[in-house]
């Protein structure tokens, strides 16, 4: 008797912490939802999160990457072969992070991930989109890499337009270099696919969520569209 009291007592105390908990993490499930589970593109079709992962080097985290589709999928070659608006968002995390440097590291995970023949055929739009990352990006700065079907892709930094490639083709390889069989991590293809524990899935939105520019940010990186425009000879 004295030991169903005592098992009876510690429910008791127990069942408040639980509804506590879940309640935080309902909380924060929300919170991190209504923040980055839709976007519109500019050219107004929606897109919905599809999941976010974290690329990381030895020397740390380098970004937060989401992918926003039309439609979620949690199937490779459906994300990368699908003809629907679709949406690769990077936040920096890494205190700093040079252009040449997340250049590269595309450049790599295109060559390994798609086949060498489209690779190839792509190598003027692939070097485009290499080149477009010329400066120097900072934590919280905002990269979204969009594809709309009749009009190719376009690369903005916390909001500004830096370039626009026209061939539909570049996005398949794109993606592969995120879900293909060699992505940044093992662990990032498992977020970006939609794949990862309820738990890290909320805690990787609610960091991504987070990283955002300063409004003295926005503003300076605003000159960026003139710099590209004169760049390319526009």
């Amino acid at each position: 008797m004295s030991s169903n009291r005592n098992a009876d007592g510690l429910l008791s105390r127990i069942k408040p912490m639980l509804a506590m908990v879940l309640a935080l993490v309902a909380t924060a499930s929300v919170s991190a939802d209504d923040q980055v589970n839709t976007n519109t593109l500019a050219s107004g079709a929606e897109v919905v999160l599809n999941g976010v992962g974290e690329a990381r080097e030895l020397t740390g985290s380098l970004y937060l990457g989401a992918l926003y589709l039309e439609h979620r999928s949690n199937n490779p070659e459906v994300v990368a072969t699908s003809i629907w608006s679709k949406r690769i968002a990077m936040r920096i995390s890494a205190e700093k992070l040079y252009g040449r440097r997340l250049g590269q590291l595309w450049r790599e995970r295109i060559a390994i991930n798609s086949d060498r023949k489209l690779v190839t055929d792509l190598g003027k739009e692939i070097m485009q989109f290499v080149d477009a990352f010329k400066d120097t990006y900072i934590k919280g700065d905002e990269i979204d890499i969009d594809f709309t079907p009749d009009k190719g892709t376009t690369i903005s930094v916390n909001g500004t337009q830096i370039a626009k490639i026209k061939k539909p083709e570049l996005y398949e390889v794109l993606l592969r270099a995120w879900v293909g069989d060699k992505p940044p991590t093992a662990q990032f293809k498992v977020g970006v696919m939609g794949n990862a524990d309820d738990a890290t899935a909320i805690a990787l939105q609610q960091q991504f969520a987070a990283l955002k520019p300063t409004a003295k940010r926005i503003a300076e990186t605003s000159t960026w569209a003139k710099k590209a425009e004169i760049a390319s000879g526009g």
